[in-house]
């Protein structure tokens, strides 16, 4: 599922439940006609159907003194079911709601308590649960899980926790395999504790340790191997041993350019003809170069000097996986 499929279905659940919570346009009816029926006191009763201008039904339901009961539908343009609402027969104020696609798929599933998120609500894509959240009370609050969907079996991609609104406890990223590929801790919505990357393999690549979102004392890098490949030293953020990171940024450059191979001679008769015979090299500040795996550009700003290419299990296929919105670390 892209990110922004993810945002937009969890947005839109919200004020489409509001609206069949407010007051609804009506019009008195004769006693004998139960639909869109106001009685004497102005409470609506009964079966109750909306549509627009064209005639095209936009939501129907019924009341009971005014108050939604039971099974409330809304539509999508095309005639299919948008929202399947259930209001509770013991509290109107808790709606297990189930959202559809124009096609009739589910998309997501959940509970609203005073037209906030309460509980557990999942996600869906082409049929397959992609995303699980918690909240209280319209907040997120408790675990939230990502799914791959490149694995025949279900296989969590990531893991986040919540307290009230803000990242707190563990975040643990996957790889397709299994295996834990990062692991670090959130405290009061910052990075604070132990933080590590993996290889495939389950060997240390990275750890490091952060105070409130800033690095902190040795980030020891490693070769896939076990042996040392850089340690760097910070204060509250500030790298103290710049001198070792600009060696190894020097010395992958020179690694990088030793397999350059020459220009080949430009056909001058048919220039359309000329081709560079070089390798691109990627600029590694430049987040256009990592379209096909974000993941890396943000796995960069976070340990600087890992050569995340020699980590991908497989570099001849694109992997990819849901994800929400990482924020920029300092």
């Amino acid at each position: 599922m892209s990110q922004n499929f993810y945002s937009l279905v969890k947005q839109s659940l919200f004020v489409c439940v509001c609206c069949c919570t407010v007051p609804l346009l009506s019009f008195a009816q004769p006693k004998g006609d139960q639909i869109n029926y106001v009685d004497a006191n102005n409470k609506k009763q009964g079966l109750w159907i909306k549509r627009d201008a064209q005639g095209v039904k936009l939501y129907e339901g019924t009341f009971k003194n005014d108050v939604p009961v039971g099974e409330f539908k809304r539509f999508h343009p095309n005639g299919t079911v948008k929202q399947l609402m259930l209001y509770s027969s013991e509290n109107p104020l808790e709606v297990a709601v189930q959202t559809f696609n124009e096609q009739g798929v589910l998309v997501a599933q959940g509970n609203f308590y005073n037209q906030k998120k309460h509980g557990a609500w999942q996600y869906f894509e082409n049929k397959q649960l992609i995303a699980e959240d918690m909240y209280d009370n319209g907040v997120l609050d408790g675990t939230s899980t990502i799914y791959w969907q490149t694995t025949p079996h279900r296989q969590t991609a990531e893991i986040k926790n919540w307290t009230q609104g803000k990242k707190d406890g563990a975040w643990l990223w996957f790889y397709e395999s299994g295996q834990v590929r990062m692991n670090a801790n959130y405290a009061n919505n910052t990075l604070h504790g132990k933080f590590t990357v993996y290889f495939a393999n389950g060997a240390t690549m990275l750890s490091g340790v952060y105070k409130h979102d800033r690095r902190d004392g040795d980030w020891t890098y490693k070769n896939e191997d076990g042996s040392t490949k850089l340690v760097l030293k910070y204060a509250n953020g500030k790298m103290l041993n710049q001198d070792e990171f600009d060696k190894e940024q020097t010395r992958q450059l020179n690694e990088q350019w030793s397999n350059v191979p020459d220009f080949a001679e430009p056909d001058m008769n048919n220039p359309e003809l000329a081709e560079e015979t070089s390798t691109h090299i990627k600029d590694p500040n430049d987040p256009s170069n990592y379209v096909d795996n974000p993941e890396e550009f943000v796995m960069r700003e976070m340990a600087p000097g890992v050569d995340f290419d020699a980590q991908q299990e497989n570099p001849n296929t694109k992997k990819q996986k849901s994800a929400k919105n990482t924020t920029k670390l300092k």
